[in-house]
């Protein structure tokens, strides 16, 4: 005879087993749950009198910290969770694994002690031996960020030269500094900061600790004291497994749908109400019927209570006021950049470093998951779970992270409007884009390229206005080659682009890199340097004898009576591309089509050539090479002598 303990790895075993044991034996085995966040209530119920064989599912919570009477027999399962963090995901985790001989021999020393036990294993004894003889001590798998700080504190001297028992891997050390410079704790250099001073006063983890420091600039410092105690504590909400929905409909009352640290709030309040209200008894048993547990609210008052006492002493006010959950929400941002998530789809959430993760189900923004939000934090266990979360304006982490962020750059450009170049920016969190498309000015980005757009686009290109003389004086000149360009038909035989890039760049100081340091800059020089600064024709043409002839190339055109102004376009492609004549209205009716056929002399040659290359293979084979026997025709031919085609067919 005698009761038995069933040692498992956690509460989802516990639940399976307890419901497929009570449906085999019925009423004739008592079965109690035992783990750590079940009920002081239910917890105690292992120690009250009994008549029926009870059967205690239990957690490594029975190890040590409880003695469970009358236990006769042992099944251990030889596994349990252990909290671990990951220094590779950044979360920490909660993985089944195998327990050490030391837990085994643990977990058998519970049965029998007041008479004779046996202990079942459930894996074979060359297992056993084959595990650890002790487990892991806790410094070698949690964050050291804490023990960091301390160290730093107290000028122990360099942390790698400390004697530790377990010394902790060197990845292990790193991770914990980059999570204190994540706090601002220390700098780039490991150095201890003010902020990091300030945090070492707070005897709470590290990120609890900045998030009471940022509540003073928000302004929210008593609604992050009412959740920074919270979190430090583990949670008084009930949830038994027999009662789940019940437990759910009495916690409604403290739930806000848009964030669940709010929730904590409305419940602080909610206790600390009925507190002042009810004696001792009576608040003990609203607390059971609101399924809370009494103990645990009482731990949070308590620690709630010593911490204002330390926020005083420091100067912090926690006088409460109105205050907006955004203020609340951007304090708690600045201790939980780490635990920054963007959404993704459905509810799937990217965080930084990769890690992809859930919003846990008992969340209030679990059914309206937001674009962006922040969790208390983010553990794993059969899925990766970021528990209690809100809402927040990715724009917060501009100034939250900013000695943080990651900044790329791509597509450079030039903007008339702003006159000066721009560039696209992205900012990332831990490889967690931010923004990214964002226009910056290039020139902070880098001074050398954009001053190269800037001479390139603004000057050479002609797209910036300014009232400086010598730039006026080189656009006109500019103008006028680029319109010799188009009479000839070819680009960069009067105006070499990088020549005049080249031109500005050796006389412009390093400084002007866009539209308003120029103008400043040129309001500053002397008329010696600006003189330098004009262009002059024979500097500009790249081959003498290029420019063109205006008899070939005429400004004008006689039609009868009429003086027809011409332009010249070097478009290829576009319907303006070639000569264009500008007729006025009025004179439309007095001209002919006729007027217009033999275009201007410089152009005439490649007009027939095309007239000529058009020809049916039969008849073209008899004009080769096609350009020679054009010119032949062009030279025989003139206007006034009849249309165009009908000299050219008799010339051919």
């Amino acid at each position: 005879p005698g009761d038995i303990l069933v040692f498992l790895a956690g509460e989802r075993e516990i639940r399976e087993l307890s419901e497929a044991l009570a449906a085999y034996f019925h009423d004739r085995l008592e079965i109690l749950p035992l783990y750590s966040r079940l009920s002081f209530r239910d917890q105690d119920r292992i120690f009250t009198p009994h008549s029926r064989r009870r059967v205690v599912l239990a957690t490594n919570v029975a190890e040590t910290s409880l003695t469970v009477p009358g236990i006769r027999f042992v099944i251990d399962s030889g596994r349990a969770r252990i909290s671990r963090y990951s220094y590779r995901h950044k979360v920490q985790r909660l993985p089944v694994e195998k327990i050490s001989q030391a837990s085994a021999n643990q977990r058998k020393g519970r049965c029998g002690r007041l008479g004779p036990g046996i202990c079942v294993r459930l894996y074979d004894e060359q297992d056993f031996l084959a595990r650890a003889a002790y487990t892991e001590p806790e410094i070698l798998r949690t964050n050291l960020a804490a023990v960091i700080l301390k160290v730093l504190v107290l000028r122990l001297g360099d942390i790698d030269s400390l004697e530790f028992i377990d010394t902790p891997e060197r990845r292990h050390v790193n991770e914990g500094f980059r999570l204190l410079h994540e706090l601002g704790a220390v700098d780039g250099q490991r150095r201890l900061t003010r902020l990091g001073r300030l945090m070492a006063k707070f005897p709470i983890d590290p990120r609890l600790a900045r998030i009471l420091i940022a509540s003073r600039e928000e302004g929210c410092v008593a609604e992050a004291l009412v959740i920074v105690s919270f979190l430090s504590i583990q949670d008084p909400r009930e949830r038994p497994l027999d009662r789940q929905q019940k437990a759910d409909r009495a916690h409604e009352r403290f739930r806000d749908s848009q964030s669940d640290f709010v929730s904590i709030v409305k419940l602080w309040d909610f206790y600390q109400q009925k507190r002042q209200q009810l004696s001792t008894g009576k608040l003990k048993k609203l607390c059971q019927t609101s399924f809370l547990s009494w103990r645990r609210m009482r731990e949070w008052h308590e620690v709630h209570q010593q911490l204002a006492i330390l926020l005083r002493d420091l100067g912090f006010s926690t006088q409460r006021q109105a205050i907006e959950p955004d203020n609340l929400h951007r304090a708690l941002l600045a201790g939980l950049l780490g635990y920054v998530g963007n959404k993704q789809e459905a509810n799937d959430y990217l965080g930084g470093h990769g890690k992809k993760f859930k919003i846990q189900p008992g969340s209030s923004r679990f059914k309206s998951p937001p674009a962006w939000l922040v969790a208390a934090e983010i553990i794993e266990t059969s899925q990766v779970y970021a528990r209690t979360v809100c809402a927040i304006d990715s724009v917060w982490l501009e100034s939250a992270a900013a000695h943080l962020l990651k900044f790329s750059y791509q597509d450079p450009y030039w903007s008339r409007k702003r006159r000066q170049a721009m560039v696209a920016e992205q900012a990332s969190l831990y490889g967690l884009v931010v923004y990214s498309g964002r226009r910056v000015p290039y020139a902070k980005v880098n001074p050398q390229a954009a001053r190269q757009l800037f001479v390139r686009h603004g000057l050479v290109g002609r797209e910036l206005d300014a009232k400086a003389g010598f730039l006026q004086h080189n656009h006109r000149l500019m103008a006028q080659l680029e319109d010799y360009e188009n009479r000839l038909r070819r680009r960069g035989v009067l105006l070499n682009e990088d020549y005049l890039v080249e031109f500005y760049l050796r006389r412009l100081p390093e400084q002007v890199v866009d539209g308003n340091s120029f103008v400043e800059w040129c309001r500053r020089a002397g008329p010696e340097t600006l003189a330098s600064l004009y262009l002059d024709q024979e500097s500009l043409v790249s081959q003498a004898g290029l420019l063109p002839d205006h008899l070939l190339y005429p400004e004008q055109i006689q039609c009868g009576r009429n003086q027809i102004k011409l332009e010249y376009r070097f478009t290829p492609g576009s319907e303006e591309d070639g000569v264009i004549a500008l007729i006025p209205e009025i004179l439309l009716p007095q001209l002919d089509e006729r007027d217009f056929e033999f275009l201007v002399p410089g152009l005439l040659v490649e007009k027939v050539s095309a007239l000529i290359k058009g020809l049916p293979k039969k008849h073209r084979r008899n004009f080769v090479p096609v350009p020679e026997y054009a010119a032949a025709c062009v030279d025989a031919m003139a206007p006034g002598k009849g249309p165009l085609l009908g000299q050219l067919s008799a010339q051919l």
